[in-house]
């Protein structure tokens, strides 16, 4: 061993001079005798934790605030790091110490300690939890999508600063236009325009923009009648449509239902169901039965136009409106579960549609330079945005094909499979498809809780 190479120990960011220091490693060894039979089967059952005693030195005129320090640090509670001078880093708990003075050597004291290693040989509890990931997928969404629109908000000032050196009957139609695409999120003109020369101050335009958007995104959510959850999300959906960027006008609206992005159920017989108590059951609906066609994207870079870019810049904003909503609703759903896997997937679906219109907007409406530069925070948006669905759905056990093998109602299934009735709540709530919770036929096909 070289002293050259040797690292300053220390525990817990205390430092100290060693006097000697050894590793005991043992293994775990199950023994298994038998009667009337020599010797034994020795079954390994891996290493045990490592034991480290050490003996550290203090001396000098100062050498009682070292030894203080030290043994504040042993007397904490928990883990620590201790920075063995010879392996580096070992997580380790205390399990004893010993502070040691001689008559013979003055301003002189030995601090002997037993340090067990307490990390495991293999990361069992590395894994992030379900809260942890979305609150970072929600982190990445909202950062990505805030820097996208502010991105584009300053090409498209630019732009229109640009337009107002042109002729006047140019300058007209472009206003008109920027009148009309406001005018799709405010039509009745209840939100106050701080300016009208939006050519000579085209920060007063984006402003109004997205004054307009917030006020479209309120009026659909707000009043005494106001809905939650699902329910409130496909309002402001209604309330912030997909739009035509070549004229800033509305082109439709996005996809809601619980069955838009997936496999649902339709109503049709059960022709083996006993004792039915209605005349059609839901049962699965055929494959690419319901789901929500993509709208055709225009060519890159075939819209730069000044109302291309500002209707660009308006479904980034009603993108990040809408995708700050369904965060807060699937972040809600890992505290109390509310939302049937159908309605998470419709979520996810609809924030993943805008964020990919928004794509296909701003490649058509910005040179490649900067589509790429606002295009790289919309791709992270998308990603965390299908993170954040994926937490959800994760955070309750998973689902299964059941089939009733009787007859019966959500309470005594609930019992059957969980011995818990009172988790025929859950069960009806992952179902919807049934009309009659009291009523389950037998072969009816359910979703449940695997466990």
């Amino acid at each position: 061993m070289s002293w050259l190479t040797l690292l300053d120990a220390s525990f817990r960011g205390v430092p100290f001079q060693v006097e000697s220091i050894s590793d005991k490693g043992e293994k775990s060894l199950a023994v298994h005798e038998y009667p009337y039979r020599p010797g034994a089967e020795v079954e390994d059952l891996g290493r045990k934790a490592r034991v480290i005693p050490v003996k550290a030195v203090f001396w000098g005129l100062s050498y009682k605030s070292g030894v203080e320090a030290l043994v504040r640090a042993l007397e904490r509670d928990g883990k620590g790091e201790l920075v063995h001078p010879v392996f580096g880093s070992v997580e380790v708990c205390i399990r004893s110490w010993e502070v040691s003075h001689d008559a013979e050597r003055v301003n002189y004291a030995t601090v002997s300690f037993e340090a067990v290693e307490a990390g495991p040989d293999n990361p069992f509890f590395a894994g992030q939890s379900a809260r942890s990931l979305a609150e970072q997928a929600r982190d990445a969404l909202l950062s990505g999508l805030q820097g996208a629109v502010g991105g584009a908000a300053s090409g498209l000032m630019a732009t229109l600063g640009e337009v107002a050196g042109k002729a006047a009957n140019f300058k007209n139609a472009v206003l008109a236009e920027l009148d009309g695409l406001l005018a799709v999120y405010d039509e009745g003109r209840q939100v106050a325009r701080t300016a009208t020369a939006w050519l000579d101050m085209p920060l007063a335009f984006v402003a109004d923009l997205s004054a307009c958007v917030a006020s479209a995104a309120s009026t659909a959510t707000s009043g005494a009648e106001a809905l939650t959850g699902f329910a409130s999300l496909s309002r402001l959906s209604a309330a912030l449509p997909r739009l035509d960027i070549s004229t800033g006008r509305t082109s439709g609206d996005y996809a809601t239902g619980v069955n838009a992005y997936g496999a649902g159920w339709i109503s049709g017989p059960v022709s083996d169901a006993v004792g039915k108590a209605e005349a059609v059951l839901a049962v699965r609906a055929p494959q690419g039965g319901t789901t929500a066609a993509p709208a055709e994207a225009p060519a890159a870079g075939s819209l730069q136009t000044p109302i291309a870019r500002a209707s660009a810049q308006a479904l980034l904003l009603q993108t990040q409106t809408y995708c700050t909503a369904a965060v807060d609703t699937l972040e809600a759903e890992l505290d109390e579960p509310r939302l049937t896997p159908a309605e998470i997937e419709s979520l996810t679906g609809n924030a993943r549609g805008r964020v990919r219109d928004c794509l296909d907007a701003v490649a058509a409406a910005w040179p490649p330079g900067r589509a790429h530069a606002l295009c790289e925070g919309l791709r992270d948006a998308a990603q965390a945005m299908q993170q954040m669905g994926e937490a959800a759905l994760n955070a309750r056990p998973p689902l299964v094909t059941h089939l009733a093998a009787t007859p019966g109602n959500f309470h005594l299934l609930a019992h059957r499979l969980y011995g818990d009735y009172t988790r025929a709540a859950q069960l009806a709530r992952i179902n919807p498809q049934v009309r009659n919770p009291n009523f389950i036929a037998q072969g009816q096909e359910l979703l449940v809780y695997a466990r």
